[in-house]
């Protein structure tokens, strides 16, 4: 499940994932184990070498849509 957490002075939705995150390997696609797109990973913790964390789909749809549908994102 998805909890609130501010990383950098940003709050946002996040899921927790079993995995290392470093600067340069966010923005990947998050399975769950049967193989289904859950979201996209986006920051790593300092304090854990194997925890990371990922914006959930529900969050991240809306906003392709915008995409798909605009053909830009601006924000709120």
């Amino acid at each position: 499940p998805a909890r609130l957490l501010t990383i950098e002075g940003t709050s946002r939705k996040y899921f927790q994932v079993s995995g290392g995150i470093t600067g340069g390997a966010s923005g990947g696609a998050a399975y769950n184990e049967d193989g289904k797109f859950i979201g996209i990973t986006a920051a790593g913790s300092p304090q854990a070498v194997y925890i990371g964390f990922a914006v959930p789909i529900s969050v991240i749809r809306p906003l392709l849509m915008r995409i798909y549908t605009s053909g830009i994102l601006q924000r709120d």
